[in-house]
Formats: structure tokens, sequence, C-alpha cells
């Protein structure tokens, strides 16, 4: 018995994204923009010729991944994607994570 990754990671991401329309809610998720993707391919395709160029690549993918001032995010229900700053991501994703957290009483 094999099992499906692929058909399964499908399957939750419809589930999110179905989950995300019905709720009317917004739902981000940080993706990459073209130029944090175009770093990315540099610094593996100047690896092996040049070490040192490939590293300047990686350093500037990391300082604006880690302290960049915008971020680019998604919204799952519509695939809008845009970009929001910092400050207003680090509240959406606390936000997130205290209603997630967050205990119901169950009345049977």
């Amino acid at each position: 018995m094999s099992f499906d990754e692929i058909g399964a990671l499908q399957r939750i991401q419809q589930m999110e994204q179905q989950a995300a329309i019905h709720s009317k809610q917004l739902r981000l998720k940080r993706t990459s923009d073209k130029f944090d993707i175009w770093m990315i391919a540099l610094f593996f395709i100047l690896l092996v010729p040049t070490f040192g160029i490939s590293t300047i690549f990686a350093i500037i993918g990391s300082i604006r991944y880690f302290w960049g001032k915008k971020i680019y995010v998604k919204d799952i229900a519509t695939h809008d994607k845009y970009y929001v700053s910092r400050d207003d991501w680090k509240g959406y994703k606390a936000k997130q994570k205290s209603k997630n957290s967050e205990t119901r009483k169950l009345e049977l």
C-alpha cells in the first residue's frame, strides 16, 4: 500500500481554502516573491563556480527575509498576493495564535 503524499497535501490546501471562504475571515500565508526566488536560484547556480558571489546572494536573501520592512503574503481564500508591514504581520500572527490556543467549553 502506497500513500500519496502530494494528493494529501493538495486536499489539505483545498480544505484550508474552503474553510477560509466559508468563514469570511482573512487568512494569510507568507510566501516568497519573485526577487526571493531569483536570489535562491542564483545562490544554487553560482554555488560551485563562485562560492563568494553565491554567499553574497545568500546573505542578501537572509537579510531581506529576517529583517525586511515588508512581508509578501497570500490570501488563502482568493489567492490575492500583496505586501504588508512587518508589524502588521506580527500582530496578525499573534492574534491567530491566541485565537487557536483559546479553549472552548462544550455543552452536551
